[in-house]
């Protein structure tokens, strides 16, 4: 008797302690130079370039997109 008691108790014991955490975060800016388009990206926009940045996805990756609005090449230095 004491063994069944002892071994639903171990197992109650894993089952409770098993349980995960789940966290959501947002990320907001207050920066006046840029925005936010329809799908939440953050903007800046200039007459040479249109820059895109967004952390959308599991563990935040970075998403950058720059375009060109010159017929000259640009050149990033990352």
């Amino acid at each position: 008797m004491k063994k069944i008691l002892f071994a639903s108790g171990l197992v109650v014991i894993l089952f409770l302690s098993s349980c995960s955490s789940y966290y959501y975060a947002t990320l907001d800016s207050t920066d006046r130079t840029g925005a936010k388009n329809m799908h939440g990206d953050f903007v800046i926009e200039n007459d040479t370039l249109t820059i895109l940045y967004s952390f959308h996805g599991e563990n935040a990756p970075v998403y950058v997109t720059v375009y060109n609005k010159l017929e000259e090449p640009l050149f990033v230095d990352w």
